[in-house]
């Protein structure tokens, strides 16, 4: 996995809801707060890229990034692991996993370095925050798992907003 590049306020950050036709009229709101909240606390290159909308494969071989955030609830699961090990096999960036399956299965897929346990934006802004995304650095941010040495970890939950 590639470290995000410093400045740290000038990292690339694609989220993505990959499966279309799941609230297919609805912007994905978890992504929106998310969005938003990065951008109040001064991170302004932020992506969409949404299956309801576009070929977000296509889209995102030609999407400069320097960090993915994948939206996945259980039933649709497949279609981010699939568009996970899509972007694996062009790029090293660091994809992380949020939304409801990761955050009440407790389970992270291979093709994704980072999961987001429970609400996103506090999480995803001390992610965008690190500096290295090593194991020691992980570690100090709350409501994560990730993988270290083939072991799922986790770190101290994270208490609601």
């Amino acid at each position: 996995m590639k470290n995000p590049p410093e400045p740290v306020q000038d990292r690339k950050l694609v989220l993505t809801n990959p499966y279309g036709g799941f609230c297919s009229q609805i912007m994905p709101l978890g992504l929106s707060f998310i969005s938003g909240y990065l951008k109040a606390n001064g991170f302004t290159n932020i992506t969409f890229l949404d299956g309801n909308r576009i070929d977000i494969k296509a889209a995102i071989n030609t999407t400069p990034c320097d960090i993915i955030g994948v939206t996945a609830v259980t039933q649709n699961l497949g279609v981010s692991i699939d568009f996970a090990t899509h972007v694996k096999t062009f790029s090293d960036v660091p994809i992380i996993l949020g939304g409801v399956h990761v955050t009440t299965a407790k389970e992270l897929p291979t093709c994704f370095d980072i999961g987001v346990v429970g609400e996103g934006e506090l999480t995803m802004l001390e992610l965008m925050q690190l500096p290295s995304y090593d194991i020691e650095s992980l570690r100090t941010v709350k409501g994560i798992c990730f993988w270290n040495n083939g072991e799922l970890e986790f770190t101290e939950p994270r208490p609601f907003i």
